[in-house]
């Protein structure tokens, strides 16, 4: 009888975990299927968009930004005809950023190769989060961008940082995430809302984003105005090219 009220016990305790996750590993199978489909976006092999970012007085800039498999990202920024470049090739990140004074490739600090390394992830950190060695966990559900509720969850990325993303109740899609990043040598927490999703190669994606700090009322929005799926991108498009040359 001991034993039994022992086990009793366990599993009485253990029934709100085990729904909990029963009810994450639904939330995320119907997030995949409202963007398309696990399948689908797993296919996806490589990605170019191009988007205009505008932010307080007028000031524009064009944005493209090319993804590969495995780990390869290659961000350009132009603002008035000078254009500004931040790459990971799969090994090493680098930078040619005129806009701090530095015309030649060279090597990109820690802190930014690893959020280029965050960035790179063609279907997002809730495809396979398991396998990526993400953990997971539902908070619940509170106000989010828009006029519906939505799932808070709780992502502590492999590397150890922590990310809450926040999925509409009713359409399943993701309308904003909050991630702490070092600016200017001291950290901040920066939220990204997203909006306005449109069909690409069978997957949503969304067209309208906006990225602030917490707290305060300046964003920088952008506006996606075309999304390639499965372009042919070469690898030399994400290798630090020799500064020699």
């Amino acid at each position: 009888m001991q034993h039994r009220r022992w086990i009793g016990l366990a599993v009485a305790s253990l029934a709100p975990v085990l729904a909990n996750a029963q009810t994450l590993d639904e939330i995320v199978a119907k997030h995949l299927a409202a963007r398309g489909g696990a399948a689908r976006i797993a296919a996806i092999t490589s990605l170019r968009t191009t988007a205009k970012a505008r932010a307080q007085g007028g000031r524009e800039a064009i944005v493209v930004r090319e993804l590969k498999r495995p780990d390869r990202i290659r961000l350009e920024f132009t603002v008035q005809g000078v254009t500004g470049v931040y790459a990971y090739d799969g090994e090493r990140g680098w930078r040619v950023s005129p806009f701090d004074g530095e015309l030649e490739p060279e090597p990109m600090s820690p802190e930014r190769t690893r959020a280029a390394i965050e960035w790179s992830d063609i279907g997002g950190p809730l495809l396979d989060w398991k396998a990526k060695g993400h953990h997971l966990e539902l908070v619940g559900r509170e106000s989010a961008a828009g006029e519906h509720e939505a799932w808070k969850l709780k992502l502590r990325l492999k590397d150890g940082d922590v990310r809450y993303l926040y999925l509409d109740t009713q359409s399943l899609l993701q309308v904003r995430t909050e991630a702490t990043r070092n600016l200017g040598g001291r950290p901040v927490e920066v939220e990204t809302t997203f909006g306005d999703y449109r069909e690409a190669g069978g997957v949503q994606f969304p067209h309208a984003l906006e990225v602030g700090i917490k707290g305060r009322p300046s964003r920088l929005r952008i506006l996606v105005e075309t999304i390639e799926v499965n372009p042919v991108l070469d690898e030399a498009r994400f290798r630090m090219p020799d500064a020699s040359h």
